[in-house]
Order: C-alpha cells, then sequence, then structure tokens
C-alpha cells in the first residue's frame, strides 16, 4: 500500500525516513498517523529541518507509549538499532 507520493517514500539525505516502512510496519488509524507526523515535524524543526529515520523512530515510540502499547524490536526491523 502506498499512502505516500513516490516523491515522498523515501526522503533524501543521510539516515534519510524510509516512510513506506512505517506504513507496512504499524497498523494504527490516521489520527495516530497524524501524531506521529507532527511529533517526526517538531524534532525535524528543532534539529534543522531534515526528517530523519531516527525522528520517525522516536515519534513512533512516543505515540505507542501514549496508546498503552509496546513497541518491540522485531516491529523496527533493520531499524532497531537506532538511537
Amino acid at each position: 500500500m502506498t499512502w505516500f507520493p513516490p516523491s515522498l517514500e523515501t526522503l533524501p539525505g543521510p539516515r534519510a525516513a524510509d516512510i513506506s516502512f512505517y506504513v507496512e510496519a504499524f497498523e494504527l488509524p490516521g489520527g495516530n498517523i497524524r501524531s506521529i507526523a507532527v511529533t517526526a515535524a517538531h524534532l525535524a524543526t528543532e534539529a534543522g529541518g531534515q526528517l530523519t529515520m531516527v525522528m520517525l523512530f522516536h515519534a513512533v515510540q512516543s505515540e505507542y507509549q501514549k496508546l498503552g502499547r509496546l513497541t518491540l524490536a522485531p516491529k523496527f526491523g533493520p531499524y532497531t538499532a537506532l538511537p
């Protein structure tokens, strides 16, 4: 499933954000997805504007904590080792 135009599926840059990975790995309703996007955008703005996988990782973890759900390492696949 593709939620974003092809130009946004993988953003350019070092440790770029692989948005399609998160779309496939986490099943969340639209409101939670929006919250993750807003959190990630705030993190990117604070860091100078480049959205990275680390920022998405932290945004997903934050949203799961708000929902009282665990973020298990296998869900993050190859990105488990991110700080």
